[in-house]
């Protein structure tokens, strides 16, 4: 809402673009699904980030199935977003326009951030195990 409220004139701006007939703009309708594949991608290194000996005390920490937990959210918020930007895709010619814009702008900075979550929790682990294995 505050997207909505406070950038209303750059949302239809962008509402305005996303909902023409442009090529080049239909083709940002597929950031979302980019950020979802390298999601899916990082949240294998998540759970597995080193060797097997590594892994194994990962996996024995009585914390794993937080982390767990966090990357199977962060995935399922990745793909509904991916369902939302689907969705405003097929729909964009009966949305008004600064809420094409808002709502893509929703799916695409909670898709970001899920998949910057899981970059940045890669190399945290990755750390950890290397300083306390």
């Amino acid at each position: 809402v505050a997207v909505y409220i406070y950038f209303g004139d750059w949302v239809y701006i962008l509402g305005k673009h996303l909902g023409s007939d442009s090529d080049i703009w239909k083709g940002f309708y597929g950031l979302p699904f980019v950020f979802t594949a390298v999601a899916f991608n990082f949240a294998g290194k998540v759970r597995a980030p080193m060797g097997k000996e590594e892994n194994k005390k990962l996996y024995e920490w009585s914390g794993y199935y937080r982390l767990r937990d966090r990357v199977l959210f962060s995935l399922l918020l990745c793909l509904l977003c991916c369902t939302g930007t689907g969705v405003l895709w097929l729909m964009s010619d009966k949305i008004n326009l600064p809420l094409l814009g808002t709502l893509y702008l929703i799916c695409l900075g909670i898709a970001g951030f899920s998949t910057l979550s899981l970059i940045l929790s890669e190399h945290t682990i990755k750390e950890i195990l290397t300083r306390y294995a």
